[in-house]
């Protein structure tokens, strides 16, 4: 199982960090986006990047790419013996980069009705990104309607966007103009990151305990990501998935309101109890998963959640476990295929790494892999460096466990067909429910003195969970 409880957990939640030269570099980048260059015409590559055989050395590589390459850990014979995957993970990884530095993309001037009320709110006026194409095109936004002011009724809401209508969805059409600081009360900040916070709160109407996550507005990378999260959290309604309450503009800042469970993530649990996880609970919290995944991935418009891993898992004190954080998620036309890169690197399918196509089955191999995690402590290749972990995960694949001999044969299973490397021979979620390892898992009453143990060990060491950012 795990080692001791603040040796690996600081970075889980964030992904793959990059050296502070790279940030330097790509924000001096993006100051240069500001002046304007006309189109190129004509326009040819010229540098070629490639692997000399002769040489044993990559030819034209981006400084950024020489410079992670270097620091990465890689033998000789790896990069010769799979010159492609290593172009692959440097590519990969320098994206995961820009996503990590590139805020000056962010455009949230449709949720309000100028620039000069949005200078007022604290968004920022910025050049949007192009958008990716979305199916069935896009129709004109009409003009939004702002927050209600002090002694002004509320804005009567609309109905709610539907899946068929989904591509023209923008993010005011989600919020609801109602003053959240009158329905909630009682807030108490238990969680801080980046881009805001999660408070919990009373629902007023109800006397129900709620979890608020506050998004600053001005902090969001793409609004597109925003307004994904709450449509798929919106139209997703099963007792393993968090459920929606509504969502908000406050004050330059996104409010979405969710049931609290009460009981912490999965991974204070792994933490909590690094030596009292037996194959039975992980079957007990895998079979509640993959249920959730299973409605996700059945659904008319089926949903990819793309960050399955223990940090989005929530456990109750009444042994709910349920799916959360839908920032990455993804809605697909049936039978379709996704190629943009999303989710957390140690938890990733080798075909989203490699750039490659892929469907629902990458939430079956970060199953999988969090299956590991859970009987380990953590996932595979966590203490290897950045580079070098993608590269193995697109070449070697999930690693035997530690103690293969300690583990079931029908845990082994379990595991080693969700991280088969060929999704084609990758089992759906349906196909892994039926699987005999889940028969093995324990009743509601075994899982839940882990749960309130780890309740205990998250109030006990919050200060050290929480990331200074």
């Amino acid at each position: 199982m795990a080692d001791s409880k603040g040796s690996k957990f600081g970075k889980l939640s964030k992904g793959v960090s990059a050296p502070k030269k790279f940030l330097n570099q790509k924000k001096e980048m993006n100051k240069a986006k500001n002046t304007p260059i006309s189109n190129p015409r004509n326009f040819r590559q010229l540098t070629h990047i490639g692997y000399n055989k002769d040489t044993g050395e990559f030819e034209g590589l981006p400084p950024e790419w020489a410079i992670m390459l270097t620091c990465s850990g890689l033998s000789d014979e790896e990069k010769a013996q799979h010159p492609e995957f290593v172009l692959k993970v440097l590519d990969f990884q320098q994206k995961q980069i820009a996503k990590e530095v590139d805020l000056d993309d962010s455009d949230f001037s449709d949720l309000t009705d100028s620039d000069e009320e949005a200078e007022d709110m604290g968004v920022a006026q910025i050049r949007p990104s192009p958008s990716p194409p979305k199916p069935g095109g896009s129709g004109a936004s009409p003009r939004p309607v702002p927050p209600p002011k002090p002694g002004q009724p509320a804005a009567p809401a609309g109905p709610a966007p539907t899946q068929s209508d989904a591509s023209q969805v923008t993010l005011k059409d989600l919020i609801c103009h109602d003053d959240p600081r009158k329905i909630y009360s009682d807030f108490v900040e238990i969680g801080k990151g980046v881009s805001g916070t999660v408070q919990l709160a009373v629902d007023n109407r109800t006397g129900n305990q709620v979890a608020i996550k506050q998004m600053i507005i001005a902090k969001q990378a793409k609004k597109e990501v925003l307004t994904n999260e709450i449509l798929i959290m919106k139209e997703s309604h099963h007792d393993n998935i968090v459920n929606f309450l509504d969502a908000y503009l406050v004050d330059g800042e996104i409010w979405v309101a969710m049931e609290f469970v009460d009981g912490g993530a999965l991974t204070d649990l792994i933490f909590a109890n690094e030596d009292g996880i037996n194959e039975g609970h992980i079957a007990f919290v895998c079979w509640k998963v993959l249920l959730g995944l299973e409605y996700l991935h059945s659904r008319p418009r089926p949903v990819i959640h793309r960050d399955i891993k223990s940090d989005n898992i929530l456990m109750g004190v009444n042994g709910s476990c349920k799916i959360t954080d839908f920032g990455f998620s993804a809605q697909l036309n049936a039978q379709s295929k996704r190629q943009t890169v999303a989710g957390t690197s140690y938890w990733m399918a080798p075909e989203v790494i490699k750039g490659e196509e892929y469907g629902p089955k990458v939430d079956v191999w970060s199953l999988g892999i969090m299956a590991h995690e859970m009987y380990e402590g953590e996932p595979p290749y966590m203490e290897k460096d950045p580079i070098k972990a993608l590269f193995l995960i697109v070449s070697a694949g999930r690693p035997p466990f530690k103690h293969a001999n300690k583990v079931s044969p029908q845990f082994k299973d379990f595991v080693e067909v969700m991280t088969r490397m060929d999704p084609d021979d990758r089992p759906s979620t349906s196909e892994m429910l039926k699987h005999p390892f889940l028969e093995k898992r324990c009743n509601l009453n075994d899982i839940l003195p882990l749960i309130v143990k780890a309740k205990e060990y998250k109030e006990e060491d919050v200060d050290w969970l929480d990331e200074d950012e």
